[in-house]
């Protein structure tokens, strides 16, 4: 999660809104995959487990409680990492050496 943020967030404000409007730019194919529920819900997750709000998942413990987190945990890890990797050989297609953005306000004339 933390390489999809350096790569399509400028600030620190309204991460996961930002997230969700530039990932759709970059990659548009790619939409079905990652709902902007589920990257919510990603992001929600991330959240939680940076901020200690839940344990770091094992799949050694024995708690039944801990196996959901370690499931949780897997997914989110592999959708990260397959939007990570699919920005970038979608810069790589491009031609890009960096992806940076503007967002500006366009009113009627």
């Amino acid at each position: 999660m933390a390489a999809i943020e350096a790569m399509y967030t400028s600030s620190t404000a309204a991460i996961s809104d930002q997230l969700k409007r530039r990932i759709k730019f970059v990659l548009p194919d790619y939409q079905h995959a990652f709902t902007k529920k589920r990257l919510s819900d990603l992001y929600s997750y991330r959240s939680r487990l940076i901020h200690g709000d839940i344990a770091v998942p094992s799949r050694f413990a024995e708690v039944s409680d801990e196996e959901s987190e370690a499931d949780r945990y897997d997914e989110s890890f592999t959708v990260a990492t397959s939007i990570a990797i699919k920005t970038v050989h979608r810069a790589a297609e491009l031609k890009l050496d960096r992806i940076a953005f503007e967002e500006t306000l366009q009113t009627p004339m």
